[in-house]
């Protein structure tokens, strides 16, 4: 499993000249969302002054057949991988601030385009309105680390970095897998190298069980 660590991740963000794919970034980090999960929310999905997020959708790049020998592609907007990746996840005080930071972003692009924008109603949105192509998100993905200095690893890190920082701060494996969307703790259990080392941790407290 490839995580970032603590100097990496203050690298990626420290990058000048990217700012929505960082704010993009520190929402996975923050809330363990998928790529194609956060693509695909709304503003209307922040609840509670921004301090729950509803994930409930997900966006996907498909090739569409419009004769034998010519396609297009589309993005669709389906339901999340699974059932269970139904969720409610809640938002960290650091990240509502950062959520502030985007929405003067968004406000700003629908200003300098005027009446050419396309609202969705999108939490992040492209510079002109619309879903973020992904092969565009790749392409600057790629872009940021490279820039920031950071050896290669895909964006799925950032959701593999959430939930072993929550595992390394005490957190049970039944809410980590709740708030992946996780099927059943089984999935979860992909983790097991971060419990077996928390554990090892736990059991030193009996050192001085007979002193």
């Amino acid at each position: 499993i490839e995580t970032f660590s603590k100097e990496e991740l203050k690298k990626i963000t420290s990058v000048k000249g990217h700012d929505k794919m960082i704010y993009i970034s520190k929402f996975a980090l923050f809330t363990g969302a998928r790529r194609g999960e956060i693509l695909a929310l709304k503003t209307d999905d922040l609840k509670n002054d921004n301090s729950i997020v509803r994930i409930n959708k997900s966006v996907k790049r498909i090739k569409v057949f419009e004769s034998e020998k010519k396609h297009r592609y589309e993005v669709k907007v389906t339901r999340t991988k699974t059932e269970s990746s139904v969720r409610e996840n809640p938002i960290p005080e650091v990240l509502k601030t950062e959520l502030k930071k985007l929405s003067k972003l968004v406000s700003e692009e629908k200003l300098k385009l005027g009446p050419a924008y396309n609202n969705n109603g999108l939490l992040f949105p492209s510079t002109v309105g619309t879903y973020i192509d992904v092969n565009n998100f790749q392409k600057e993905w790629k872009d940021l680390l490279k820039e920031a200095g950071v050896p290669y690893k895909k964006f799925h890190a950032l959701r593999h970095t959430y939930a072993t920082n929550l595992f390394e701060r005490g957190v049970d494996i039944l809410t980590v897998s709740r708030l992946l969307g996780h099927k059943n703790i089984q999935t979860t259990e992909i983790y097991t190298h971060v419990l077996k080392d928390i554990k090892v941790k736990e059991v030193e407290c009996l050192n001085d069980l007979l002193l």
